[in-house]
């Protein structure tokens, strides 16, 4: 199967992980958004946020605004980029399961933008942090200590992240053996994905009415392409722990910014010309696993897949959409 494509054949939306904003110049991101479209997901801005108020690590002491003015530019670039969904309500609604999450988890796009012309008046932390925020319902709150709640809100999720890893790993060496595991054959591999979306599916299925008297709702095909890139994330980074641990689930050490790279993971559906820019090594070598696994699953299986998701580093991104000087 060739995926090459023609980059102008399609409409692709470019989604930059924390490490690829963090790596690019502001000027160099304003130039790639006007020749692309440029995304950004609501969990890139909360890891950023957690180090607004971190002061200069170069040793010169604290700055007297309260905040790194290196931290303030890398939260203030994500104003050029459009804002996804949070990206757990994103794929329950691209499967037709909005109605089982939490509307607040869909308030991002509205409240995370009133931050950047906050942010670019602001000359201190403090001045930051007292300026207002309007929630949909009407509601207004302040955006007090919002480096701190988002520390609190990603090391909860980052905790719930880690056991779930740790209960795959153990699924893994129970179910295929430790040797096994470090030779996952690419079936292997999309067979223990197609496992883990299914159990998805049967869970919104419970939880949603049926379409129609006696109809059967089969979302097992949605949810695996809306969730594959990320749950082969997983399976991925899951092998390479226990590789590292030799098979010893309590010699797992489990990186918990994984988390935010898995959940970033959700939003490139295999449906949609979504590409993952990262200058992360362990991202891409993961993310571009999974996608490789699934391509050679589906040609030995005979089983065509559609798969539109692709990965792609800082350094190539740039080279294609920043102008050399």
């Amino acid at each position: 199967m060739d995926d090459r494509r023609d980059d102008n054949s399609v409409n692709e939306i470019y989604v930059l992980d924390t490490n690829s904003i963090w790596s690019m110049r502001f000027e160099d991101l304003r130039s790639a958004s006007s020749r692309a479209h440029l995304a950004v997901s609501p969990i890139s801005i909360f890891e950023l946020l957690c180090h607004l108020d971190e002061q200069n690590k170069k040793g010169r002491g604290a700055e007297v605004s309260g905040w790194s003015r290196v931290n303030k530019v890398n939260l203030a670039k994500c104003s050029l980029l459009s804002l996804l969904d949070d990206p757990y309500a994103a794929q329950a609604d691209a499967v037709g399961a909005r109605d089982l999450v939490h509307s607040t988890r869909f308030e991002d796009r509205q409240v995370l933008p009133q931050l950047f012309p906050a942010l670019e008046s602001s000359s201190t932390l403090d001045a930051f942090y007292s300026c207002e925020v309007k929630y949909p319902n009407g509601e207004t709150g302040l955006v007090r200590n919002a480096a701190a709640r988002a520390r609190a809100l990603l090391e909860a999720e980052e905790a719930r992240y880690k056991a779930h890893v740790n209960k795959w790993c153990a699924l893994m060496i129970a179910e295929f053996g430790y040797e096994r595991t470090q030779q996952f054959t690419p079936v292997d591999f999309v067979r223990f994905a197609v496992h883990a979306a299914s159990g998805l599916a049967e869970h919104y299925k419970d939880g949603l009415p049926t379409v129609t008297s006696g109809a059967e709702l089969d979302l097992k095909g949605p949810v695996f392409s809306a969730t594959y890139t990320h749950l082969g994330y997983g399976i991925a980074r899951a092998i390479e722990y226990l590789r590292r641990a030799g098979g010893n689930i309590e010699s797992l050490n489990i990186d918990p910014n994984d988390m935010e790279d898995s959940a970033i993971c959700l939003h490139l559906s295999l449906v949609e010309h979504r590409v993952l820019v990262t200058g992360d090594g362990g991202t891409y070598k993961a993310v571009d696993q999974a996608l490789r696994n699934l391509r050679a699953a589906s040609e030995a299986l005979h089983e065509p897949v559609v798969a539109y998701a692709r990965v792609i580093s800082t350094d190539e991104f740039k080279s294609r959409l920043v102008p050399t000087s």
